[in-house]
């Protein structure tokens, strides 16, 4: 299963349970702690999943009113079932929007049109034989595009190098076994390149890398 597929299946997860977690009296109030316990954690639990799911754009309105709707709850004490039910109809429009691709197509496009003019600039400097340049530009952008896969998919990059990226990406069935491989062909020549350890790669290596980076930015990043 995908990291984005485990997002949506909790996304549904959450809005069925919704129901359970609130109990209620006549006068339309949690009956007691143990039922502000069990919304308090709905809502920790929906507000971690909007997270996951908005991880490439921290500017996310369903983000913020995500944290609004958390740090408001508990003191709003027996009325807190109120933010549990705007969180059920921000998670369901949230749902909507991630199916229909919304969430993260446009930052995709156009950080992967950025990328593919810096890697015209690395072909630039392959066609006038100086690898060197060439390679330091395209390791820079192969290991960006990897981040910006592994944060598309709900893939935490932080403190993580492109190894451990790369296999996360792979085992998320992201990258195929065959991307795999190529990608770690390409660690190895960011590796290089960004040592400044020139004599240990060649200007084919650095084309194959430009084309397998150029290729992930059109096929992973740009739907």
């Amino acid at each position: 299963m995908k990291a984005s597929d485990a997002v949506t299946k909790r996304i549904d997860e959450l809005i069925q349970q919704a129901s359970s977690v609130i109990r209620v009296s006549d006068l339309d109030q949690l009956k007691d702690g143990a039922a502000m316990g069990a919304c308090l954690g709905w809502i920790v639990a929906t507000a971690n999943i909007v997270k996951l799911a908005c991880a490439s754009d921290i500017d996310s309105s369903y983000l913020k009113q995500a944290r609004v709707l958390q740090d408001t709850a508990p003191d709003r004490h027996y009325m807190m079932h109120h933010n549990v039910l705007a969180m059920v109809e921000l998670l369901k429009h949230l749902r909507v929007d991630i199916d229909r691709g919304l969430l993260t197509t446009l930052e995709r496009q156009v950080s992967a049109e950025t990328y593919d003019d810096l890697i015209d600039h690395a072909v630039a400097y392959l066609d006038e034989g100086r690898k060197d340049p060439a390679g330091a530009i395209v390791a820079v952008v192969f290991e960006d595009t990897i981040r910006r896969l592994c944060r598309a998919n709900g893939i935490d990059d932080r403190d993580k190098t492109c190894e451990p990226l790369i296999h996360a990406l792979t085992t998320a069935s992201v990258l195929t076994k065959l991307e795999g491989k190529e990608a770690k062909t390409a660690s190895d020549l960011r590796a290089n390149a960004t040592h400044a350890w020139w004599d240990k790669f060649n200007a084919d290596q650095v084309r194959v890398v430009i084309n397998f980076t150029r290729r992930l930015l059109r096929e992973k990043l740009t739907t």
